[in-house]
């Protein structure tokens, strides 16, 4: 019975769904789908995904693995124990890189650890639970703490000492604004050379307060949030540089208007620059400018791009050695890199075409390519490219149509590359990137639903009337009783930054899906015009008339 579960609406759909050929498969017995199978973070969904390498990093040596008895590096060759066990002393838990060191939360402290040399280089002792933002500089030797209000500055062995005192509800030091739009996930951004740190300064005063219940306390507790309402007065955001040499804080002279988004912060090579990225509140337009961290003064505007609808710059630039700089760009409607001079003068476009660049991997200036992830050869799927700085000429690294997920060693040797598609749970292999190509798969998944009930999962595309492809996922009953007329859900997102359909394992969307396909429903899922990665007429269609187009 299912009188508990109504979904009447998108019935249209059903003449469509005839048109599709779809034919019944036969289903032998097997296991039903619980709601907790079916729903993402619970620990009987958890153990439905498919097998994947606990893996920590890529380094030069290959794929840093932890296991029981010590810390490996898969390779192209084969393994090699960096470290064993017993040298570690780590809890292998809560282990991430930060600059060239890995860092490990043991006893409570956090410890930068050597790999090569298999040994301590710092250990940081302070509250956790007050101090949640912890960010180390590149070499370790210090480190700037957020604990959501003020910041301050530890050092190995010793107590944190603040850098500011006026932080509070409504003034934030060193952690994330603006909403975390733009690429923003953090707001400490240490210098290459580790004498400098810029962090961000948020005053929240004139944003009225947004009512925010947390429910999952037995007693739900009442805690508002600060959040700038479109037409109404917006936070005031500003960069200071902490000093460590001198152990002076100067803010950057960005100026007037006070509520513009600032993001994309890069250091130049030199650690005397601070590249941003200042886009108005309108975001019709921005500005990469370049300040003294010295003297907090402008030293000039890099260059400056617009659009009549909006503009979202959202990847810092990369430079090269020699001062020239790498931008990922949608200024000619598809996102695309772009090489410039030092002074912001465009030398060349490296990447074209109906496509976009998803993700800047990295730079090889040895070998003089810039590597990148891209939907180019396959709308729907991602894959390992790299251009040449030379001549822009754009190779495919990854193979197979589906969906590649890619590390980078930090020479640039080596891709770690994580594949699906449809019906490929995972697939994962090293790929050599210099000399004769060499690849060593690592682990191939098994099913982990072969006992499981399967309902019948296709992708496809539809066109519109312009003549776009509008691609979609359906999830079905395994078997169809012919005659029978099934109740359609249309499961849609819709706007910028979503992209539902892909081609991956079961379309990334299985749990929901398959029990609603379970329970007799089918299930409808359509990018629409207006969601990512299709350039930007197709996305910003919507600007000003969402729920529009999309829904037509």
């Amino acid at each position: 019975m299912r009188r508990s579960v109504t979904i009447q609406w998108m019935l249209a759909l059903i003449p469509l769904l005839a048109s599709l050929s779809i034919s019944a498969v036969a289903q032998t017995t097997k296991s039903p789908w619980s709601i907790e199978e079916a729903t993402p973070g619970s620990i009987q969904y958890a153990q439905l995904m498919p097998e994947t390498t606990q893996s920590l990093n890529m380094v030069n040596e290959g794929l840093l693995v932890l296991q029981e008895d010590g810390l490996y590096a898969e390779g192209i060759q084969g393994r090699q124990l960096i470290a064993s066990r017993e040298s570690l002393g780590l809890t292998p838990y809560y282990m991430h890189f930060k600059g060239d060191l890995l860092c490990a939360n043991v006893g409570g402290d956090w410890v930068l650890w050597d790999y090569k040399k298999q040994q301590e280089v710092y250990r940081y002792s302070f509250d956790r639970k007050r101090w949640t933002h912890f960010t180390p500089t590149a070499q370790g030797h210090y480190a700037l703490l957020s604990d959501g209000q003020n910041i301050a500055v530890v050092s190995p062995g010793q107590e944190p000492k603040l850098l500011t005192t006026d932080g509070s509800f409504d003034i934030a030091y060193g952690v994330s604004v603006h909403r975390n739009e733009f690429g923003i996930d953090g707001g400490l951004f240490p210098s290459p050379d580790g004498r400098y740190f810029a962090f961000y300064r948020n005053d929240q005063s004139d944003v009225e307060s947004y009512p925010i219940v947390q429910i999952n306390p037995q007693i739900a507790k009442y805690q508002p949030i600060k959040y700038p309402m479109a037409g109404r007065k917006s936070e005031k955001v500003t960069i200071g540089i902490y000093d460590s040499q001198k152990g002076t804080i100067q803010y950057l002279q960005t100026g007037a208007p006070t509520d513009r988004f600032f993001t994309n912060l890069a250091w130049t090579p030199d650690s005397k620059s601070l590249v941003i990225d200042e886009v108005e509140r309108s975001q019709a337009e921005t500005n990469l400018r370049e300040y003294n961290v010295a003297t907090g003064r402008l030293v000039r505007t890099l260059l400056k791009e617009t659009h009549p609808k909006y503009i979202e710059p959202s990847t810092p630039i990369r430079f090269l050695k020699d001062g020239r700089f790498v931008r990922l760009s949608r200024v000619r409607g598809y996102n695309h890199l772009y090489l410039y001079s030092g002074e912001g003068h465009l030398l060349t476009q490296l990447t074209d075409g109906a496509w976009e660049v998803k993700e800047l991997m990295g730079i090889d200036e040895a070998s003089g390519y810039i590597y990148f992830t891209s939907n180019k050869d396959y709308p729907i799927g991602q894959d390992l490219y790299r251009v040449s700085l030379k001549r822009p000429r754009v190779e495919r690294i990854t193979e197979g149509n589906g969906t590649h997920y890619v590390w980078l060693s930090p020479d640039f040797s080596l891709a770690y590359d994580r594949f699906s598609n449809l019906d490929t749970p995972s697939v994962e292999q090293l790929i050599s990137l210099k000399g004769k190509r060499q690849v060593r798969e690592l682990l191939r998944a098994e099913d982990p639903l072969a006992n499981k009930y399967r309902p019948a999962v296709e992708l496809g595309s539809l066109k519109t009337a312009e003549g776009d492809d509008l691609y979609y996922k359906l999830t079905r009953p395994a078997e169809l009783e012919p005659g029978r007329k099934y109740p359609v859900v249309l499961y849609v997102y819709g706007g910028p930054h979503s992209q539902l359909v892909t081609d991956s394992w079961r379309s990334l969307r299985m749990g929901w899906d398959t029990y609603m396909a379970q329970e007799g429903y089918i299930v409808f899922t359509l990018d629409n015009r207006g969601t990512s990665n299709r350039g930007m007429d197709f996305e910003s269609i919507t600007h000003r008339q969402l729920g529009k187009v999309e829904m037509a």
